[in-house]
């Protein structure tokens, strides 16, 4: 049977008959197939495979292998004698049969494989041949031995732990005991475990602490969590043991306890451990009770665990006091930042070198003391442990020496801080000799401190801080100047080309990985370059030019630098004189609206309209947003305008739709909005007094607005949806957001941007952009709009890719609501639906 199986390759095949191949035609039964993860196949009765089916990744490449030809060489060695055996009694028997076998793929790879068939037998009941499925299950089997290799290590785990479990469910009131538990007890394995039991066993001094932890654990108002250590008198020989018990209690939706389960295990050797060191350590506490100096002990996370009362004399704290405190108490105020980077650090370098090193130490009072300390260090068990002798030096000199450091350096990094920078510069440019100032800041440091914490970004500081250093040659001096800005001043003539080569080399120096805590991290910084005397002759004058110059590296996109220029300072007064201005605006009424058309590409009709703002200045006549958007959407104005935009918008939405034309109505949002919180409650209450249906706004937002991920705006937006209102994406494939926004934001529109619409005809990339982008709104159910349409050309490759709507100059420029009105006028106004699209 093997070899006729195997050896079939050569042979003519028989008349197909016409049951399975006349199914395959039937359109709904090949649908059915194609839609299936596995391979239907007919086989002969000698098991030739004759025909197959199959849409998977590797359907195709097993049938051009062994169609026409036996399959089991194919099979695993060690399954094939299994398929033989079921082949065979398949051949005497009725019924379907399936099994799981490993299969060669055509990579000669084997992986696991479930097959189903049946045979279809003539009247004689031989088989005729036979039907069936074969399924990759390959992924779902390794997937299994892996658990089962996982649930092994766990149990190895424990056992090797000498871990005993307890488990106890309330509803059938069932207790279960691993046999870890029963042999810690001394018990013998059919003896029915029970809380009586385990009380039998206790020691009677313990029983009543033990009973109210678990009295306290079965309260719902708390945690649930039970803790505790106990002794216990073994059944079997009476032999006191200690056990240290946790668990946890489980309730239900009602508070009502439904399970407690937990683990045990045996601490006596660690408890007489305990007091044996308890004994040595007395001996020690007597030893030190005489000593004149200081003895303070502590363990390796610089908790204090012994203070004699000779550091009581000198610190003013007594033992009590500081006791399981950290050891910081003792460290002034301003180095507790440096606490373990700096003197501290010295201090545990020199643990058992024999040499003593100078240190301010804080007392109770809040004085500052000079010490002199001598560490040593020991070890018990995996635990390291320290030992400080301390002797106070009181010296004026001395003080005034580390109180000056403090007042000149910054505690985080030890680098000199802004008042020693600001006097090193002051002292150069006096004597008129020329130099430069490059001020560095981190970009997106902010974000380090977010999402890491306060100690990642000082520690993220040190090493900015270490980098730069080493970058400082002779008559350079680098300092922090706060937060994430740092400053380099050079002494000396230096070309343009320099100062810039430089501020790269800081630039590259600093983009070098991190790793804190384990965490990789990528920072980039950004530097302002100004030069004396060209762009002053004071610190102060050199600095505001070097912050502007900063302030442009910033602007156009970060991990730049950029040298000062004086159109940087007329730039930053137009600046001002711009945002003056635009409050003046906003309080005069200069603002308004314009609305572009938006429309059926295939018909023509108007579906929509978008607001777009426009600034009616007194002297320059009607202004573009490009010449005054940037800076109102930073102002604090941003909102109030937004809000008067929404005003205006819906108002012109509702008299439209009291007209009969029931047009969509598009409103672009500031950031400011969506991060206040109160949008939705704005335009809830805007639509409601001008009777509009909801679904009549759409409200648009940017890529740029939503990459922040901020929790704030994605609950706005969800409020939103709620309402009815429709949210559109504009301007969508020129940024950097990803398909799981699409997932994760209540989008109703995606917006086409015209960048992509321009070149539509004659740039393959871009109609690849378009195409994508349509074809996510469809899998996504987003409707799209194409803006930019210039061209009855574009429109026709719009409706081409099958984009529906669109806006452009073709169909109308932004234009006067009276406009839009006459223009209504004999124009067919397409139906807008009842609500947003998802």
């Amino acid at each position: 049977m093997e070899a006729h199986l195997a050896a079939t390759g050569g042979r003519e095949r028989g008349p197909v008959p016409p049951g399975l191949s006349a199914l395959m035609g039937d359109q709904r039964y090949r649908a059915l197939i194609q839609s299936s993860t596995a391979i239907v196949f007919r086989a002969g009765p000698d098991g030739t495979l004759l025909e197959g089916w199959g849409t998977n990744e590797y359907s195709q490449p097993f049938l051009e292998a062994y169609l026409g030809k036996g399959w089991i060489d194919a099979v695993h060695p060690g399954d094939r004698q299994a398929m033989l055996s079921l082949w065979t009694k398949q051949q005497e028997q009725a019924g379907h049969w399936e099994v799981d076998f490993r299969i060669r793929r055509t990579n000669g790879k084997y992986e696991w494989a479930h097959a189903r068939g049946v045979a279809l037998r003539d009247p004689d009941g031989s088989v005729r041949e036979w039907v069936g499925t074969l399924t990759d299950i390959h992924a779902r089997r390794v997937a299994e031995n892996a658990i089962a290799a996982r649930d092994e290590r766990l149990r190895l785990a424990v056992e090797s732990a000498g871990l005993g479990i307890w488990d106890h469910d309330y509803a059938t009131g069932e207790t279960w005991w691993s046999e870890t538990k029963l042999e810690v007890l001394g018990l013998p394995p059919d003896v029915p475990p029970s809380m009586e039991v385990l009380v039998a066993c206790m020691h009677p001094d313990d029983r009543a602490k033990l009973e109210e932890r678990v009295r306290r654990a079965h309260d719902p108002a708390g945690d649930g969590r039970l803790a505790d250590e106990f002794r216990v008198r073994r059944a079997d020989n009476g032999e006191e043991r200690w056990l240290s018990s946790s668990g946890r209690v489980y309730f239900d939706l009602e508070g009502v306890p439904r399970r407690i389960i937990g683990v045990v295990t045996d601490i006596t050797r660690a408890k007489r451990a305990a007091l044996r060191a308890r004994s040595a350590e007395d001996r020690f506490t007597q030893f030190a009770s005489t000593s004149p100096n200081g003895c303070i002990c502590m363990d390796n996370r610089g908790t204090i665990t012994f203070w004699n009362m000779a550091a009581s004399r000198i610190f003013g704290h007594s033992a009590s006091e500081v006791i399981g405190r950290s050891v910081e108490i003792i460290v002034p105020e301003l180095l507790r930042h440096a606490h373990g980077e700096g003197e501290a650090k010295t201090a545990f370098d020199d643990v058992g070198s024999g040499r003593s090193i100078e240190l301010v130490a804080a007392t109770k009072n809040g004085s500052e003391i000079p010490i002199e300390l001598s560490m040593s260090s020991w070890s018990e068990g995996e635990e390291r442990y320290f030992g400080a002798l301390v002797r106070d030096i009181s010296g004026r000199k001395q003080q005034r020496e580390h109180l000056l450091r403090l007042a000149h350096y910054d505690a985080t990094t030890g680098l000199p801080n802004r008042t020693l920078f600001w006097e090193h510069a002051d002292t150069r440019l006096a004597s008129s000799k020329p130099a430069t100032v490059l001020l560095i800041d981190l970009d997106s440091f902010k974000d380090i401190n977010d999402t890491l914490g306060h100690y990642a970004g000082d520690a993220v500081l040190r090493e900015v801080a270490r980098r730069l250093s080493e970058l400082v040659e002779v008559g350079q001096i680098v300092a922090r100047l706060g937060g994430d800005e740092f400053a380099l001043f050079v002494e000396g003539q230096q070309a343009e080309a320099e100062a810039t080569a430089l501020a790269s080399q800081l630039q590259r120096r600093v983009a070098e990985p991190f790793v804190i805590g384990g965490q990789a991290i990528e920072m980039n910084c950004s530097v302002g370059i100004a030069f004396a005397p060209r762009h002053g002759t004071t610190s102060d004058e050199l600095m505001v030019h070097a912050d502007l110059a900063l302030y442009s590296a910033k602007e156009s996109g970060r991990n730049r630098s950029c040298v000062f220029t004086p159109a940087l300072r007329l730039a930053a007064q137009r600046k001002v004189t711009l945002a003056s201005e635009l409050r003046r605006a906003f309080e005069q009424g200069e603002f308004e609206l314009l609305y572009q058309p938006q429309v059926d590409l295939d018909s023509r009709e108007m579906t929509g309209l978008e607001a777009l703002l426009r600034w009616r200045h007194p002297e320059r006549g009607l202004l573009t947003p490009s010449e005054f958007l940037p800076v109102l959407k930073r102002s604090p104005q941003a909102e109030f305008v937004g809000t008067w935009i929404l005003r205006q918008a819906i108002n012109e939405a509702a008299r439209l739709n009291r007209m009969g034309h029931s047009l969509r109505m598009g409103i672009n949002l500031f950031s400011a909005q969506l991060r206040s919180g109160e949008l939705p409650t704005t335009i809830g209450r805007l639509i409601e007094e001008a009777a509009l249906p909801a679904h009549l706004i759409e409200v648009e937002i940017t890529e740029h607005t939503i990459l922040r991920n901020d929790a704030t705006i994605l609950e706005t937006l969800h409020r939103l949806s709620m309402l009815g209102v429709g949210i559109a994406f504009d301007d969508y494939g020129t940024g950097y957001a990803s398909l799981s926004m699409l997932k994760q934001y209540p989008l109703t529109r995606l917006k086409i941007d015209r960048s992509f619409v321009q070149s539509l005809s004659d740039d393959a990339l871009d109609r690849a952009v378009v195409e994508a982008v349509v074809a996510l709104g469809d899998k996504f159910g987003l409707q799209v709009i194409a803006e930019g349409i210039e061209t009855e050309e574009q429109r026709a490759l719009l409706l081409e890719i099958q984009c529906q709507e669109g806006q452009g100059y073709l169909f109308g420029k932004p234009q006067p609501i009276a406009d839009i009105l006459s223009n209504l006028n004999g124009l067919t106004v397409a139906k807008v639906g009842g609500g947003p699209g998802r």
